[in-house]
């Protein structure tokens, strides 16, 4: 057969088939405007819009023909006020953007804002999830009133059901829902669901990492603002992911974010200036960030600081100061820290000696698996300093840290006779 005939009987299958649909349903004419997988979402030349269910075909124009199906089949999967999207049925040939779309809807609706309506089921969504304004904590509720805002056209709403599929809560933990929700609030603009979803692509969560989509949307969240955004843009350039290393342009980012008074970015930026990298060394300024970080909460910049306030580094010493910050970081479970009030007690820094409380401090080190915090704990059960003397537990602590590598506590077995 000549190949310009090889279109005729497709153009008649083509035509039979699009007058059988128009008899039964009204065509709703768009484009492709984004490509996920097979997956696409599409823009409407009319303020109609269809059903989830409905029919979807997708072509090209050929010029003198016509317009031609690509193989396979979609149905509408979500209708918003601003997004539709179509998911493939079964196997189908790759979508590309700019391609035309027919959606065959029985019972297409008129586009109609609604944004208080969204605004009433965001809020009623709200209130299911955090219990409050006289409702008890239902996330079944909440994500049921979400999802009543999001088919209104509610970023936020759209944000927040990816959130709960993230987590797990209401529905069974599912990364790759969480980050088609993610998507769709994202492309409205809203800057947390772009930074989550750069969050998945960075971690592969979902899908399949890709440092190149990640950077994309740390961008748009971080020209939008955002600290967290941000941030995670600072730890893309520190990293050399998606982009070149450079450290200028990574401490700038940690500077803006941290300014904005994110404590991540505080943290991040106290660690470059502590240990001299990408900036000069500076314990002061290390100081600085370590205090603003610790006093939101983060526990590495809390136990940090108290090292630096024990060696006086960056600040004048204070023992007592040091061991303020030591205990915060060790009552919330930091093992370094644990293991530092452990010196503080044995040696009477900032606080009268006392071996037992040492020990107790050592031994929650150690529970946590610190080698050094296990060493020191078989040397105080050798000794029978603040617990009672017992070599059979002396031993079992050194074979523990010597099993991490730890070279002071193969020496003490060899003493011992151990091996």
């Amino acid at each position: 057969m000549k190949p310009d005939r090889i279109w005729i009987p497709i153009l008649f299958f083509v035509l039979l088939l699009t007058s059988y649909q128009e008899a039964s349903a009204a065509e709703l004419k768009g484009k492709v405007t984004s490509v996920n997988g097979f997956a696409v979402q599409v823009q409407l030349e009319e303020a109609l819009i269809p059903q989830v269910g409905d029919p979807v075909t997708i072509g090209f124009a050929v010029p003198g023909t016509g317009v031609v199906p690509l193989e396979g089949r979609w149905q509408v999967s979500f209708v918003g006020a601003e997004t539709i999207e179509a998911e493939p049925v079964g196997a189908v040939a790759r979508p590309q953007v700019g391609q035309l779309v027919s959606i065959y809807s029985d019972q297409p609706r008129r586009l109609v804002e609604k944004p208080q309506a969204a605004d009433e089921a965001y809020n009623r969504g709200e209130n299911y999830y955090y219990g409050r304004n006289g409702v008890s904590r239902d996330y079944r509720k909440a994500l049921a009133a979400y999802r009543e805002a999001a088919d209104l056209g509610s970023a936020e709403a759209q944000y927040s059901i990816g959130f709960m599929y993230s987590r797990g809560e209401g529905v069974s933990a599912d990364p790759a829902e969480a980050l088609k929700w993610y998507r769709r609030a994202a492309d409205l603009g809203f800057a947390k669901a772009q930074h989550n979803l750069g969050s998945l692509y960075r971690e592969g969560r979902g899908v399949d990492p890709d440092y190149a989509q990640a950077l994309m949307w740390f961008r748009k969240a971080a020209d939008q603002g955002l600290p967290q955004a941000q941030n995670s843009l600072g730890l893309m350039y520190f990293y050399g992911q998606g982009v070149a290393v450079d450290y200028e342009e990574a401490i700038r980012w940690y500077r803006q974010a941290a300014e904005a008074g994110n404590a991540s970015a505080q943290a991040n930026l106290a660690r470059k200036y502590y240990n001299g990298h990408g900036v000069a060394q500076d314990f002061g300024e290390a100081a600085i960030w370590f205090r603003k970080a610790a006093d939101q909460g983060d526990i590495r910049s809390a136990a940090t600081l108290g090292f630096l306030y024990e060696k006086g580094k960056g600040v004048a010493r204070d023992e007592e100061e040091a061991l303020r910050w030591y205990r915060y970081a060790a009552e919330q479970g930091d093992g370094e820290a644990q293991f530092n009030m452990g010196v503080m007690y044995a040696k009477g820094r900032g606080v009268p000696s006392d071996p037992k409380i040492a020990a107790e401090w050592y031994r929650k080190a150690a529970d946590q698996g610190d080698p050094q915090a296990q060493f020191v704990l078989g040397t105080k059960y050798e000794a029978g300093l603040g617990v009672n003397q017992n070599q059979d537990e002396a031993v079992r602590w050194y074979r523990l840290a010597a099993g991490q590598g730890y070279e002071k506590a193969r020496e003490a077995l060899s003493r011992l006779g151990w091996r």
